[in-house]
């Protein structure tokens, strides 16, 4: 999903913890729900790095995403790795 132009908020919900939405003018929202609050904060930091084109290889720090999924960053991940991180 492309995030330009989009701007990105926490938001209350009754029932769930760590929400948080995409909106953008053209578009319905999107709302999201994160694991804890330190991945809702690295989600929000990310989006909002993409939505101004700032991503790239050497901006982004793999080792704190590899050890949040309980990844080991020396090794390839493949599918079954990644859904077990689940």
């Amino acid at each position: 999903m492309p995030v330009t132009g989009c701007s990105f908020k926490l938001v209350h919900h009754d029932n769930r913890e760590q929400c948080f939405v995409i909106k953008h003018e053209n578009r319905n929202p999107f709302y999201l729900q994160a694991e804890n609050e330190q991945t809702k904060f690295m989600w929000l930091e990310a989006l909002e790095k993409a939505s101004k084109g700032a991503v790239g290889p050497q901006e982004v720090d793999l080792e704190e995403y590899y050890e949040i999924l309980g990844l080991n960053i020396d090794e390839e991940p493949d599918r079954g790795k990644i859904h077990r991180s689940d």
